[in-house]
Parts: C-alpha cells; structure tokens; sequence
C-alpha cells in the first residue's frame, strides 16, 4: 500500500490557488511598472523633440535677417519656428504649459550696424527659468529655450514635469 502524499512518487501536488493568489498580489505591481515605462517613454519622446525644436529654431535665427526695424517679427518667426518643432501654437495653446525665450545678443566688439540686444518670451509655464540660455561667448548670437509641461502619469497618481530644450547660434546673417 503506498501513500498518496503530496510531493511523493505518483502523488500530485495542489497549488492551483497559490498560483491564483501570487499572480493576483503582483500584477498591480507590473501594470505599474508597464505604464511607467511607457509613461517615461512618452516624456522622453517630447524632451528629445523640444531640444531638436530649441536647435533647430537657433539654427533657422542664426541666418535669418534682422535689423533694428523688425526685431519685433524677427522674434515672432523664431518662437513660431521653436514652438511648431515643440507641437505648441503660440496664441491657442494653453499658456501655463509652455515658455519660449527667444533672444539676440550681440558682440561687444560689434563695429558694424548690428540690431540691439533684446529679449521675447512666450507662455507663462510656471516651473520656467524666465531668462534664455544665458551664454557668456562674446559674439553675436541668438539663444532659443522652450521649456514645456509633460504629464508623467502612473496607475496610482501622477505628476507633471517640464521638458526643457536650449540652444545658442552663432548669429551669421545674410543680407537683407
């Protein structure tokens, strides 16, 4: 006569409702773990496109003609160039989630008819540095920042961070 223990030869184990309780127990744990990778993910995605718009804007007001009479739409075209890469309307999206600093510096040793320093900003996002990239290099050059709220979402709450992109042009105009 043998035994018909669980564990001995020809017995059979019954754990179907462990198993049952154990994944019960851990799949909230990787449902959050899932939706914080994709969130992280979704926020890495619009840092990388808000640096790209930053360096791209730069680039676009590094050649772009400006002069003393149009220093007001010279700003205007950049920050509109900044926030199209950054998937922002300036004017239609909501101002608190986003800030676009646009500025032109110029060279102490300036000897030609170069435009002023000046300064625009766009957007009220309350986390923003309320200055541009702020360089030190004595030339002319253009500084482009975007600064932008991204929702950084989990299963059990969430938080909004800002995104920021920055970059500084040497300023090398063509002729008006």
């Amino acid at each position: 006569m043998s035994a018909n223990l669980p564990g001995a030869a020809g017995g059979r184990l019954h754990d179907g409702g462990a198993a049952a309780v154990e994944f019960a127990l851990l799949l909230p744990v990787f449902v959050m773990l899932v939706f914080g990778i994709i969130s992280g993910g979704l926020t890495f995605e619009r840092w990388i496109g808000v640096t790209q718009s930053a360096r791209e804007a730069s680039r676009f007001a590094a050649t772009y003609p400006v002069d003393a009479s149009n220093m007001s739409q010279w700003y205007l075209e950049v920050a509109t160039a900044a926030a199209e890469g950054a998937g922002i309307t300036i004017g239609t999206t909501d101002a608190a989630t986003y800030f676009i600093c646009v500025s032109f510096r110029r060279s102490s040793t300036e000897t030609a008819a170069a435009p002023p320093d000046g300064l625009a900003t766009y957007g009220t996002l309350a986390t923003a540095s309320g200055s541009c990239t702020g360089s030190t290099v004595d030339e002319n050059r253009v500084e482009v920042l975007i600064e932008r709220s991204s929702a950084f979402d989990w299963v059990l709450g969430g938080s909004t961070v800002a995104v920021t992109g920055a970059n500084t042009s040497r300023y090398e105009p063509r002729l008006a």
